[in-house]
């Protein structure tokens, strides 16, 4: 790890990096547990050399896992080992080609998830669904075939290991995979690339994977990136060769990330195809506990701004936190800025929504469980609390775009930001502040691609009803809204009680107007209907059993719902 450090880069080529990254990767230390280091050794020490295997066995096996064109000359290039009674296709990562790896891919046929498939994923993830990749150990910064593209000038980037693979059996640029997929793009793993003066991303995944690969050029600097965008004609590398498509072609299709503010329809048309006709993959990730506001929505998307208001004590922050908390649980990288409750609050908050229980009546055993399976989530938090300078607050947000991938920031509230000493401003100064805010806000989310969700406190009206012209402050932040989200809070004749419901008075992508009725579950803080509710549900019906199946209920729960797999 030491030899990759600042002394070994030209300095021409590290100055069109960010600064510090080598700094970054001398400081990591191998995250692997002992039963993941364990687990390694044991499959990689059981499983056979690749020159061990005669190719009436090789071919058959590879074919399992839609590699049965790669050459044998490639997979003993990357060290690659098969065990054929787990169906295994192991893959060290290696940083030189004799030198010990830390982790391991290892590919696998999964027949049994094509069953999650939507319908209308499209022809792309489903060939990424037919196989299973997976790293020992889980989160690692090692990137595979590194060794092979080590010293050069050029690389190509993949987000799946046999996307790699077939790239190094295709073409003579060096290929590597990234640790995370189209996830994130970890700071100690940037640190390989630093000395790469042309790197091509190569992610597939259609138009979630365009979007990440914007913004890792921007991390990785936008003057040495080309993408290829992943299209029906341009697919990933191995969907490439299986549609008998010439790779070397398709590499030569790639196009400089050009200046942010100059566009073409040239460079467009393949992203306006995609919106034709990848309308689901387009609108975005939906919301699985809340149905009513994914058909109205369509779904939650980079760049955008989202505005959300609603009377005092209504329950905006106990709505906001489900409704992010379900993004999160499908792998929306999520921060959080509340700065008008504390961090641990809201935690709690969100772990009970995430459970379902009433964790102060459930054992230490039973919070342990739970909170093990919330902390795999990748939700972060800002550490503010009362009133900020919108400039810290942004310099954090960019922080945490940068090195954590952030797609998903959820601001409560903009008020807070806006000073305290009325004696500073007049109301037309407030007024104009808080557009500079949302100003500020609004170029955030589409400079970086990501979605941001501000909080605004209403006018204090009389009005039991509320409308986008409520919003507290100018016209702007209706204006500068994607959408405007409303929770009305209504009285009814019966003083105990109160109807709520989520309206959705803006929506620029698709139009639609509605509302979502809210009933309130108290036991669990959620607004979410019932029959959503899945690990709630099942935790639920386990209630009369004892702790530890209880445990085990919540955990194969969770499992199924909590990581993007609800039923």
């Amino acid at each position: 790890m030491k030899a990759l450090g600042a002394s070994k880069l030209k300095s021409e080529k590290t100055k069109i990096c960010p600064p510090g990254i080598t700094q970054h990767l001398s400081q990591y230390t191998p995250t692997a547990s002992t039963a993941e280091a364990n687990e390694m050794r044991q499959l990689w020490n059981s499983a056979q050399p690749i020159h061990s295997l005669s190719e009436e066995t090789l071919v058959p096996f590879l074919d399992k896992l839609r590699l049965g064109d790669l050459s044998m000359d490639t997979l003993e290039k990357v060290g690659a080992k098969i065990n054929l009674n787990l169906e295994q296709l192991i893959l060290p990562c290696l940083t030189t080609k004799d030198a010990p790896f830390h982790s391991i891919k290892i590919i696998t046929p999964n027949r049994n998830q094509l069953d999650t498939i939507e319908p209308d994923s499209g022809p792309e993830l489903d060939e990424y669904y037919r196989v299973e990749e997976k790293n020992i150990p889980k989160q690692h910064p090692w990137l595979l075939g590194y060794h092979l593209a080590k010293n050069k000038d050029e690389v190509i980037v993949t987000a799946t290991a046999a996307d790699t693979l077939t790239a190094l059996d295709c073409l003579a640029v060096p290929a590597v995979c990234l640790p995370s997929g189209i996830s994130n793009l970890p700071l100690a793993t940037m640190a390989f690339l630093e000395s790469f003066r042309k790197i091509t991303l190569w992610l597939g995944h259609g138009v979630q994977g365009a979007d990440c690969a914007r913004a890792f050029a921007r991390k990785l600097g936008e003057k040495r990136c080309r993408l290829i965008r992943s299209s029906e004609e341009t697919p990933s590398a191995l969907q490439c060769r299986m549609k008998g498509k010439n790779v070397a072609q398709v590499l030569k299709t790639a196009l400089p990330m050009t200046h942010k503010s100059v566009t073409t329809f040239s460079s467009l048309r393949k992203d306006v195809y995609a919106e034709i006709t990848q309308s689901s993959t387009v609108a975005g990730v939906r919301w699985r506990r809340f149905p009513v506001l994914s058909d109205l929505l369509k779904g939650h998307r980079r760049g955008e701004l989202t505005v959300f208001t609603g009377p005092t004590g209504a329950g905006k922050t106990t709505f906001l936190s489900e409704y992010s908390l379900d993004l999160c649980m499908q792998d929306v990288r999520t921060l959080w800025g509340s700065f008008e409750i504390r961090n641990v609050r809201l935690a709690k908050m969100m772990l009970q929504q995430f459970s379902g229980l009433m964790l102060e009546s459930e054992t230490r055993e039973m919070f342990n469980v739970v909170a093990d399976e919330f902390e795999k989530l990748p939700m972060y938090f800002l550490a503010f609390h009362g009133q900020q300078d919108v400039t810290s607050v942004l310099e954090a947000m960019s922080h945490a775009v940068y090195v954590h991938d952030i797609s998903h920031i959820v601001i409560d509230n903009l008020q807070f930001m806006m000073g305290t000493s009325s004696s500073e401003h007049s109301s037309m100064d407030r007024y104009y502040r808080q557009d500079q805010i949302i100003g500020s806000f609004r170029r955030f989310a589409t400079d970086n691609n990501v979605h941001v969700t501000l909080v605004i406190h209403p006018r204090k009206e009389a009005m039991d009803e509320l409308s986008a012209s409520s919003i507290f402050g100018g016209a702007k932040a209706s204006q500068e809204a994607d959408n405007v989200l409303i929770l009305q809070d209504k009285r009814t004749n019966d003083p105990t009680c109160r109807r709520k419901y989520l309206e959705v008075a803006k929506n620029r992508y698709a139009g639609d107007l509605g509302v979502m009725p809210l009933e309130f579950h108290k036991e669990s803080l959620s607004f979410a209907p019932r029959n959503k509710r899945t690990a709630s549900t099942k935790v639920a019906a386990a209630a009369a059993a004892n702790n530890n199946n209880k445990v085990n209920q919540f955990t194969s729960s969770s499992l199924q719902s909590g990581r993007g797999r609800a039923q």
